[in-house]
């Protein structure tokens, strides 16, 4: 554990001596521990939200949402991969202490919002300039690098470019000088620590929200709501009762909405004898919202009722995306819930086993 504290803080506080003194085999596990530690620093929270959505929602519907716990590691990625292009294939097992200060820049600038410290925007500015360093550092210690065993028989061979130059003189190697190598191993610790607190900081918060981070789960209870109905009346929960309802959340902007309208109208069609009863909740926001519904109504023939949601319903029903379907049977119990794109093979099968 000291080795690798002394080499997350020795690419900081003197990086050439650091690296340029490492054998290409130390340190193989560094890439997959330092990533741990930037999700951990970054990307509690969206994974929880992703994972939340699984529980939730129990299938592959949930699926949409591995985009928004994938997000965090891109800045990791893309400069890892151009770490990769810099130091050439010889010395890419040093791509992960390069990707330290990206580390440090992006924990710490969560850390200071945490603080309530407001940063330059936009969000993603410290990620920039937390790639942008650790290309610097790799460009400045690439000579220092000693190149894998691999890459040396080429280089016998006359088929690669020549090797390393030895790090500068004057770096004091880190082995040799006990008190660099302490504040090394100290620096390390400290910036581990921050990531810990990080972490830490945002597994509570997930803990707190994790009842309310996902859409209302399957089994779970109709959620009470009150909303106005397009054609005059209002729609409420206890209206759902007696009889399987599928809700679709939608708006009128929502492109995958506007492509499975002829889809939900299908069903309802197929179902409606048999008592299923499809409503259409729109979540617009902006603009005439009546007589946008109405227009859209007209023009892809909607027969279903359809509420005007004035926030309520996306709320009490934790919708994130649209379209957001509810399948509801009929003692008022949410069966299944779908984000995003549906195939009408799937929902059929569950109307089927909803209805009488």
């Amino acid at each position: 554990m000291t080795d690798l504290l002394q080499r997350i803080g020795g690419v900081l506080i003197a990086p050439r001596a650091m690296l340029g003194e490492l054998s290409p085999e130390t340190g193989r596990r560094d890439g997959a521990l330092l990533l741990a530690a930037y999700l951990l620093a970054v990307a509690v929270l969206p994974i929880g939200d992703t994972l939340a959505d699984f529980w939730a929602l129990r299938s592959l519907t949930a699926a949409p949402g591995l985009l928004r716990a994938l997000l965090p590691a891109l800045p990791w990625l893309l400069t890892a991969a151009a770490l990769d292009w810099l130091l050439g294939a010889g010395r890419a097992h040093r791509i992960a202490l390069c990707l330290v200060p990206l580390l440090v820049i992006d924990a710490g600038a969560h850390l200071l919002t945490d603080l309530g410290v407001s940063l330059p925007s936009p969000s993603y500015a410290a990620s920039v300039l937390g790639a942008l360093a650790a290309l610097l550092l790799a460009a400045r210690v690439r000579g220092a690098i000693p190149i894998t065993p691999a890459a040396s028989t080429e280089l016998s061979s006359g088929t690669a470019s020549p090797a390393p130059p030895a790090p500068v003189p004057g770096d004091m190697p880190l082995k040799t000088a006990s008190g660099q190598r302490r504040l090394a191993q100290t620096l390390g610790g400290l910036i581990l620590a921050l990531v810990a607190v990080r972490g830490f900081t945002d597994i509570n918060r997930l803990v707190a929200r994790w009842p309310t981070l996902a859409p209302v789960a399957v089994g779970a209870a109709l959620p009470e709501f009150a909303v106005p109905l397009l054609d005059g009346g209002t729609l409420r929960s206890a209206d759902l009762l007696a009889r399987p309802h599928l809700l679709i959340f939608w708006t009128t902007w929502c492109g995958v909405c506007k492509a499975e309208m002829p889809m939900y109208r299908a069903l309802a069609d197929r179902y409606a004898a048999r008592g299923l009863q499809v409503i259409a909740v729109n979540a617009d926001r902006e603009g005439e919202v009546a007589e946008l519904v109405r227009d859209y109504r007209v023009a892809h023939g909607l027969p279903f009722p359809i509420a005007l949601d004035d926030r309520s319903m996306v709320r009490r029903f934790r919708v994130e995306m649209f379209p957001h379907l509810v399948l509801i049977d009929a003692t008022g119990q949410i069966r299944h819930v779908h984000q995003g794109r549906s195939f009408e093979r799937n929902l059929a099968a569950e109307i089927e086993a909803v209805l009488p």
